[in-house]
């Protein structure tokens, strides 16, 4: 089960819940629904910021696939999402594109983004 976090804050739904998607699996799931019941869970759910989105990446439609790979920073969740894409009966390019996008910009950064040390005790200001 696909939950988005849409909010700045990690919180505790049955199962840890970090900002963007979250793929719930086994007993995360049974421990999220039974939490999302209770009314500070619950008033999260009705204020949009916690989102049940679908089962799996493939039941998305596009738009919004790309929508929660955009706010997507759990690599290991990305690799899950694209997996589940190529193996589905019709495997959407676009969705992939984006998967591999995304993971592109974790792991090589733009130069402008990237923290350099340049071996220094301090980092820079």
């Amino acid at each position: 089960m696909i939950v988005h976090n849409k909010g700045d804050y990690t919180y505790n739904i049955g199962a840890r819940i970090i900002p963007g998607a979250n793929n719930l699996e086994g007993s995360d799931i049974d421990a999220y629904k039974a939490a999302v019941k209770l009314p500070l869970n619950a008033a999260l759910v009705k204020d949009i910021i916690i989102v049940q989105e679908a089962e799996d990446i493939t039941q998305m439609n596009v738009e919004k696939a790309g929508d929660l790979i955009s706010d997507t920073w759990d690599l290991q969740v990305l690799e899950q999402f694209k997996e589940k894409e190529e193996s589905s009966k019709s495997p959407r390019s676009t969705v992939i594109r984006a998967l591999e996008k995304q993971v592109e910009s974790i792991v090589n950064p733009p130069d402008d983004e990237r923290l350099n040390n340049d071996g220094d005790e301090n980092p820079p200001e």
